[in-house]
């Protein structure tokens, strides 16, 4: 039997639109209502660089998929992109929260978090898993000049 959401979810990890004005309330919400539920927060350290949370524990840069077990993204689908790239090693799930302005990746507008998260707890959500490229840009001679 796989484990229950709130067991399996228990450590959630935020990241933020980086450099983004107003961006530290939105996630303050979200770290205090997944906080209430029994949850740990841990925030990304460059997010946490431009909009610091107070009270909760910061991830080192590169550890951030070793200190959760979910993923709370706001953003738009650059952060999202972002995110995906630096936590696909891990195999962490990630939310997306829609601060942009298409939100393509994102899967929740800002004010349908709160749902969504209830939701999440009530194991009543589905995943979608996406694939992931790597290209390498050569130059003339065959070196490498760049991998995406």
């Amino acid at each position: 039997m796989p484990p229950a959401a709130a067991d399996r979810y228990r450590r959630v990890a935020l990241v933020g639109r980086y450099a983004s004005p107003g961006i530290a309330g939105p996630l303050s919400r979200i770290a205090a209502f997944v906080a209430a539920r029994g949850h740990s927060v841990v925030v990304d350290a460059d997010t946490a660089r431009s909009a610091p949370i107070d009270g909760y524990p910061v991830a080192k840069a590169g550890a951030l998929g070793d200190a959760a077990d979910v993923v709370i993204v706001v953003g738009g689908d650059g952060t999202m992109l972002a995110a995906a790239r630096e936590l696909a090693r891990f195999d962490v799930p990630l939310i997306g929260v829609n601060q942009g302005r298409l939100g393509f990746l994102t899967c929740c507008p800002a004010d349908q978090l709160v749902r969504a998260l209830e939701l999440l707890s009530k194991k009543q959500y589905l995943t979608e898993s996406r694939m992931a490229r790597v290209a390498t840009l050569l130059d003339s001679r065959g070196k490498t000049r760049d991998t995406w």
